[in-house]
């Protein structure tokens, strides 16, 4: 499924995407026992059809249409969610998994939260070749100097932007740039259907509190990083076309 599709005229077309939600926790070998019973509950709460128990320490669950799965560990828990249609919509399935991870009756009202990250992936399909929006990235958010052409005494093939930020959520990695058909299939949980040429971006919130967290202050910081996120993708394609 291709989720929004840009205006017409516009050199980008449809878009896939993933964004992924993981807590890490103190470990809590509670979690370990009536691990059958817990993964019901999961399933039961988030609306999925499958479940199942991985080993000795995981639960899973998923939809039918393995648009959206996710699983609870003794010591992290996530979901992910594929091809949504705005940062709103991943904030509120994000939050509704907070809120179900601290209802297991095992988990507890408040838990010591080591990392909290919030991850969203975006594969927008670009309407033209990869040189082309090589050229266009280099122009719009990269602008090498002639200084620095000369300095590498090549030509430029392919280019990308990571970027480490801090904003007054929290702190982001950040890359993105032109992809080819064959590096794509790595990059989203997907091998079919995907385009000659796309653009990239990839935005990573974290952050590291490792104290008690209760379940409305996780779920603000899940729904403001989701959020966020999809902003700066979309502030990207705006630097790209040139609004």
């Amino acid at each position: 499924m291709i989720g929004e599709v840009s205006a017409p005229g516009s050199i980008f077309g449809g878009v896939y995407s993933e964004h992924v939600v993981e807590v890490r926790y103190k470990p809590n070998p509670v979690l370990l026992d009536r691990r059958g019973l817990r993964v019901g509950e999961l399933a039961k709460s988030m609306g999925y059809e499958h479940w199942q128990v991985v080993g000795d320490q995981v639960v899973k669950a998923a939809r039918s249409d393995n648009k959206e799965w996710a699983f609870v560990g003794y010591r992290n828990a996530a979901i992910t969610c594929q091809d949504l249609g705005s940062g709103e919509e991943f904030g509120q399935r994000a939050t509704t998994f907070c809120r179900t991870l601290y209802g297991l009756p095992d988990f507890g009202a408040r838990t010591v939260v080591t990392r909290l990250g919030v991850r969203s992936r975006f594969l927008k399909e670009y309407q033209g070749t990869f040189d082309s929006l090589r050229d266009l990235f280099v122009e719009k958010c990269v602008r090498f100097t002639e200084r620095f052409r000369a300095a590498i005494e090549a030509s430029v093939e392919d280019v990308g932007a990571p970027v480490v930020g801090k904003d007054k959520h929290g702190t982001f990695n950040m890359s993105s740039g032109p992809m080819k058909q064959e590096q794509a299939k790595g990059f989203l949980v997907r091998e079919h259907d995907l385009w000659p040429v796309s653009l990239y971006v990839d935005i990573d919130y974290w952050e590291a509190p490792k104290n008690e967290i209760d379940v409305g202050q996780l779920a603000r910081m899940v729904s403001i990083f989701a959020e966020q996120g999809w902003r700066k993708y979309n502030n990207m394609l705006a630097v790209l076309e040139g609004k």
